[in-house]
């Protein structure tokens, strides 16, 4: 819980503009979720819809780097106000664009801040007033070895006129900890979940070197948005020895607060004690094996917790149990490590993380109003249950599981249409975008990835529409990791494509939409090294105006 605050630091900035001057517009896509619903839904676009999205193109273009070595992917959703466009890229650098030209209003590297050389963000940041915050992706940096002082995850606040350090904070201190979820901002508190690199490094390949997995135990943590020091902080796992994984990993938590409760999703266990896993292994039934793990090893679950205390309020899981790690191998990649220690847990797990954090809606069911809280997972399935109490209403099955989705990163809703993308990761064939209806989960429409070659993020899989889709003013945009990059833009009510753009890399990027313009990044080699470099930020407009 070691926090350092720190005074400006200009060296650590490139200051090619003056700060924001005062007056300046609101907010326009403030974090991941664009808002405290977690929807990806722009309420406020009237410039780009339906009937004139076939005429974007690029207003401007910008390259992280001379060239896709030197510059790093961008493939977090920008955070935009009214006058400047954030975003970090997999090179380690954290950029603050002019929003209407592109112009470098100044620029800092992540890994000087944290000392880890290497170190880089990839989520989108969180605004609150004049300050920025971004986690980092430390754990991937670090080893047993690393000076338990310093290792850990960090969230960093940065003077978002200036890029100016204003605080560090160390918000767990496992040494695989990372930062992949965007912070999600309520008055002077910002919410953020921390996840890690152990599920990885409990295979040797890896590692590179033995290691006995497991120990890593998922966090949500409630950050002051002034000082970053940490308000509180809860587990996702049981402190009992043998327990671990549950990351809080995907796209943005969702605030209610007239329930006063914010909401995460969580992945799978990477390990459990060895009754567990007897008890779990000799069950024959899913209620069997629900029964022999702890309500407070919260795996695979839509969780919501108190926004005050961090208190868990309630817990939907949505398998009987998930123990899995890379240990186990990853098919057609990397093989299994059976050497001694051998981490796999027997009987292992399908791996069906929420991959992406829940998005708040509301439905007529019966007659009457229903609040729900929804999140896509790994498996394929959307699920929404009740905000009060975490029973499921509805689960639809849009299409096949697989380690890398499935569900993944995040979907979107305007309030008639949940919009989800199917990555299909593990089939020959294409992955796709689908609407579904808020009060079933029926699917009503399904729109094929557009990507004319293989999506090798493996090196043996199909097309793959995998990042998060972004809706405004009746538009939905999606990208895709093939080999071509492929950007579309559909008609929210039918799924009709009005507009596609080949960028010659993969995007697995979310589009951020403000005020009649497009932002949207390329790349995602960093972690699917067989995919097509990028490194370019797009501004999109109606015939490049």
């Amino acid at each position: 819980m070691s926090r350092t605050r720190t005074r400006a630091l200009g060296a650590a900035a490139a200051v090619a503009a003056l700060a924001l001057p005062a007056g300046a517009a609101a907010v326009t896509w403030p974090t991941g979720g664009q808002n405290l619903d977690n929807s990806r839904f722009q309420p406020a676009e009237r410039t780009i819809g339906p009937v004139n999205a076939a005429t974007l193109a690029p207003k401007w273009q910008f390259a992280t780097g001379a060239d896709t070595t030197t510059g790093g992917d961008v493939s977090a959703t920008p955070a935009v106000d009214g006058n400047t466009v954030y975003f970090p890229d997999s090179k380690g650098k954290l950029w603050a664009l002019n929003r209407s030209t592109g112009a470098v209003r100044w620029s800092t590297a992540i890994a000087p801040i944290t000392g880890f050389p290497g170190d880089y963000a990839r989520a989108t940041p969180a605004l609150a007033g004049q300050t920025l915050i971004i986690g980092t992706q430390s754990g991937k940096f670090e080893t047993p070895q690393t000076d338990p002082d310093v290792a850990g995850s960090y969230v960093l606040g940065f003077d978002k006129g200036t890029g100016a350090l204003l605080w560090k904070t160390r918000i767990d201190t496992h040494f695989t900890g990372i930062v992949t979820q965007s912070a999600q901002v309520n008055g002077n508190t910002a919410y953020v979940g921390v996840a890690s690199n152990e599920e990885a490094f409990a295979n040797a390949i890896f590692a590179g070197q033995p290691y006995a997995c497991c120990s890593f135990r998922g966090v949500m943590a409630a950050l002051d948005v002034a000082t970053g020091a940490i308000k509180w902080k809860t587990y996702m796992t049981p402190p009992d020895p043998g327990y671990s994984g549950g990351a809080v990993w995907g796209s943005t938590p969702a605030i209610d607060t007239k329930r006063d409760a914010v909401y995460v999703a969580t992945g799978n266990n990477y390990s459990l004690p060895e009754d567990v896993l007897d008890c779990v292994n000799a069950a024959t039934t899913d209620t069997a094996k629900r029964a022999c793990i702890p309500f407070d090893d919260h795996f695979d679950a839509i969780v919501a917790l108190d926004l005050k205390t961090g208190a868990v309020k309630w817990s939907y899981k949505a398998l009987a149990s998930d123990a899995w790690n890379v240990d186990c191998g990853l098919p057609g990649f990397v093989p299994g490590d059976t050497n001694d220690p051998s981490n796999c847990p027997e009987g292992q797990g399908p791996d069906y993380d929420f991959g992406q954090a829940p998005l708040l809606f509301s439905a007529t069911v019966g007659g009457k109003k229903v609040d729900l809280v929804g999140a896509g997972q790994k498996s394929g399935d959307f699920t929404a249950v009740n905000r009060d109490t975490g029973a499921k209403l509805w689960k639809t099955n849009v299409g096949p599981g697989g380690l890398t989705g499935g569900l993944q990163w995040g979907s979107a809703t305007d309030g008639r249409r949940i919009y989800v993308a199917e990555s299909n990761s593990t089939g020959a064939q294409r992955g796709w975008w689908a609407a579904l209806r808020p009060s079933d989960g029926q699917v009503l429409w399904q729109t094929n990835d557009l990507g004319s070659g293989l999506e090798p993020y493996f090196g043996v899989f199909g097309y793959s529409a995998q990042g998060p889709v972004s809706v405004a003013n009746g538009v939905v945009y999606g990208c895709s990791l093939s080999i071509d990059g492929t950007m579309v833009a559909m008609d929210a009510a039918s799924g009709a494509v009005k507009w596609s753009k080949l960028t010659g890399a993969s995007c697995l990027g979310g589009a951020a939409i403000a005020d009649g313009t497009v932002y949207w990044g390329t790349g995602y080699r960093t972690f699917a090294p067989l995919t097509t470099a990028g490194n370019t930020l797009y501004a999109f407009t109606p015939g490049g105006s």
